[in-house]
């Protein structure tokens, strides 16, 4: 399915109560009205849209982007009461250190960086056993981003992003 921010992800992806689209896009969520879905399922862990019928995760609920779909804005309203009793539950999120957003655990550590403009702290401290997608592994074990392969430019200490057995394909 394309998404509203252009970006294409498998149709299965659709309504299964992660935002899969981006950071700042629910195209894949909105509009979601499924009989056994996760807000059914795990009511504690979900937040129905009240004007769309949407799912969506309860961390996604006031981090000042509107998760519901277009024209439902529900998962911003009564904020301050919400925010006030602490919502970034340690078990299943992570609180930003600058934007003090509360953010999917899931996402820490994960290559891209969720907490927003000028916020980088969800990954930061993080000891990967592995590259992340937008990156290429070097033989040696280093990661270095994608599009420094076949660039004529040794990258990894190896030599191996300028390979001719990645180069060539």
């Amino acid at each position: 399915m394309r998404c509203k921010n252009r970006n294409c992800i498998p149709i299965e992806w659709t309504c299964d109560g992660e935002r899969d689209c981006g950071p700042h896009d629910n195209t894949d969520e909105a509009n979601c009205k499924l009989l056994d879905d996760n807000c059914a399922k795990n009511p504690g862990r979900y937040f129905r849209c009240e004007l769309s019928g949407s799912c969506i995760p309860k961390q996604w609920r006031c981090d000042g982007n509107s998760d519901c779909g277009p024209g439902d804005s529900t998962d911003e309203n009564s904020c301050s009461e919400l925010l006030a009793k602490d919502a970034c539950d340690a078990k299943t999120s992570f609180r930003c250190s600058v934007s003090n957003d509360c953010i999917y655990k899931g996402w820490k550590c994960d290559g891209e960086f969720d907490c927003g403009a000028d916020d980088t702290s969800d990954e930061n401290d993080c000891d990967a056993d592995f590259c992340s997608y937008k990156e290429y592994e070097c033989k040696s074990g280093e990661c270095i981003p994608l599009n420094w392969t076949c660039d004529k430019e040794y990258d990894c200490s190896d030599g191996s992003d300028e390979s001719k057995a990645i180069c060539t394909l």
